[in-house]
């Protein structure tokens, strides 16, 4: 009997410095793989959660840092690959989500993946995806106010909904149920939130001067836009919209 309580006791002791090991061990695969990511090395961050996430397949940590990693390279990659990245990554955030559906980072990246990929769709599937991103970035919102990915997306939101012509609207009410209201005026206030709160993000700058724009208040875009320029890169993509605001600030220097 002393002998199986012996053995129970240890037991017990291996079974606790055993997750003690996996903790700690989890803890270095983000580190290390957040220490990739931040030298715009997104592939190789992708390859240390994705090895990681083969034994601990329901660790939200892992989840969503995934699926972060895969909308960077997304937005960094050609466009005829990048449909299938941000499919991978809504795929993981989806999953976050189901691991852990209290937290903030699972909602706020489901939303970016399915934003950016429901523009490789069409039909039903688009009108889907669309309610979907602006239901986990109000979820995000919920969860904190001032979170600047989530109000980035639902600024992009609207703007991308409230500018559809007339005659898609309609048939996406016909024929999929429609789509949840939208406005330009509100495109600009989440994007001058988002700025707002995450100044230093060159993509707010560049979607608040198409908020803008589409406003027709050209003053504003172009300082929006100028502001790019100013801005360090903080994402391996970052040069890209930079270039991207210099040519429309070119385009629209005019522009009454």
């Amino acid at each position: 009997m002393r002998k199986l309580l012996t053995l129970a006791v240890l037991g017990l002791a291996i079974l606790g410095f055993t997750s003690l090991v996996a903790a700690q061990s989890a803890g270095e695969v983000v580190a290390s793989g957040e220490e990739l990511s931040k030298k715009w090395d997104y592939k190789g961050a992708i390859a240390v959660y994705e090895k990681a996430l083969v034994g601990q397949a329901n660790n939200y940590d892992l989840l969503w840092r995934a699926a972060d990693n895969y909308v960077k390279l997304g937005v960094s990659a050609d466009d005829k690959e990048k449909a299938p990245l941000y499919q991978k990554a809504s795929d993981y955030a989806t999953k976050a989500v189901a691991a852990n559906p209290e937290a903030i980072d699972g909602h706020t990246k489901l939303a970016i993946a399915q934003g950016r990929l429901a523009l490789f769709k069409g039909g039903k599937i688009k009108v889907e995806m669309s309610k979907t991103v602006k239901a986990e970035a109000e979820r995000a919102l919920q969860i904190n106010p001032n979170n600047d990915e989530a109000l980035h997306t639902l600024g992009a939101w609207h703007r991308e909904v409230a500018t559809l012509p007339g005659i898609l609207k309609v048939f996406a009410k016909l024929i999929y149920g429609g789509l949840p209201p939208a406005s330009k005026e509100e495109a600009v206030q989440y994007l001058e939130k988002a700025t707002a709160s995450n100044p230093k993000i060159i993509e707010h700058h560049l979607e608040l001067g198409k908020c803008y724009m589409v406003m027709r208040q050209w003053d504003l875009a172009r300082k929006s836009w100028a502001e790019c320029g100013n801005l360090t890169p903080t994402e391996g993509y970052d040069k890209k919209f930079q270039e991207e605001a210099k040519g429309l600030l070119s385009e629209y220097k005019n522009k009454k």
